[in-house]
């Protein structure tokens, strides 16, 4: 995992729909980073932000964090640590 914050926009935001899916926390989305132009996935709960105010074009801070997908048997990288930049 980075240690060095990186900065950059939301992309795409999808919410989860609340009324079919009770109990669920946050969404996902895409932010592109600033730093190397990369799409980095992220899910809402991993955010500091509340949903309501998570939307596209809201710039951010963030770390890459690096983990594993065992159904695709690959290495990922995706967005932690989210928080809004003022």
């Amino acid at each position: 995992m980075s240690k060095d914050f990186l900065t950059g926009k939301i992309k795409k935001y999808f919410p989860y729909d609340f009324i079919a899916e009770p109990g669920r926390k946050g969404g996902y989305g895409f932010i592109t980073c600033d730093q190397d132009n990369t799409d980095y996935f992220f899910f809402g709960r991993d955010s500091t932000i509340h949903q309501k105010n998570i939307m596209e074009g809201i710039q951010v801070s963030f770390q890459a964090k690096e983990e594993f997908d065992t159904k695709k048997r690959i290495h990922k990288v995706r967005a932690c640590d989210i928080k809004r930049i003022t």
